[in-house]
């Protein structure tokens, strides 16, 4: 393939402000361009980030690991590492730094080789059986039962029913009756009142029979002795 159907190949991928910027240089078919190597150092200049170490740094020293997974974590820290100028132990304390506390707390007591591919194995072993301890902490959680509390209910004391009653004042009131009680009790009074009656009037004829006087006291007395029911 000659310089001009590789060319041709590489322009038909451009889109946008890319293919704006080798429009210029295409005439009657040719592209006006040496090779595929100078078009793409023209496009570089162009469109690459004119101060790129120094953005590559600042992407690379504000990677963090946080929450995520370490996998997510090494598949981002090489892109930014290729494209700055460090040496391994430069690049090893920014991925240490990025780490998360728990990672970082696990490395305490183990020795770190200096080789940044070697560190990133380590790594990679120290986050599985991180991995493993949480799984088998969850299982064992989610196994535990706690102990059932059995409740007792004392039951509630039950007032004495209260009584209503027609009573005022300081005596005692009178019985609450039914209407059966009520009728009965009537008809005992008209009778004692009738018998009352009837030793009083006997009292008077004996009393004017032998000639006993004045009548009236002794109907007064009589009726003291035993009044008649009201």
């Amino acid at each position: 393939m000659d310089v001009q159907h590789r060319l041709a190949y590489a322009v038909g991928f451009l889109k946008g402000k890319a293919y704006q910027q080798i429009l210029p240089l295409i005439d009657e078919g040719n592209i006006n361009i040496a090779s595929l190597e100078a078009l793409i150092t023209l496009l570089e200049k162009t469109f690459s980030d004119p101060d790129r170490d120094h953005t590559a740094e600042r992407n690379l020293q504000s990677l963090c690991q946080k929450n995520h997974n370490l996998s997510d974590y090494l598949a981002d820290f090489p892109r930014y590492a290729d494209e700055v100028s460090w040496n391994d132990a430069a690049k090893r304390t920014s991925l240490y730094e990025g780490l998360s506390a728990e990672l970082k707390d696990a490395l305490v007591t183990l020795d770190t080789p200096k080789e940044l591919d070697q560190y990133i194995i380590l790594l990679k072993r120290v986050d599985n059986k991180i991995c493993a301890c949480a799984v088998e902490r969850k299982g064992s959680s989610s196994t535990w039962r706690s102990p059932t509390t059995t409740m007792t209910t004392t039951p509630k004391p039950v007032a004495p029913p209260t009584t209503t009653t027609t009573a005022t004042g300081t005596q005692a009131g009178p019985m609450d009756l039914s209407p059966d009680e009520a009728i009965l009790e009537d008809e005992t009074h008209r009778t004692q009142v009738v018998l009352k009656s009837q030793s009083l009037g006997l009292l008077a004829d004996i009393a004017l029979h032998f000639g006993v006087s004045p009548l009236n006291e002794l109907w007064t007395e009589a009726y003291q002795a035993d009044p008649l029911p009201n």
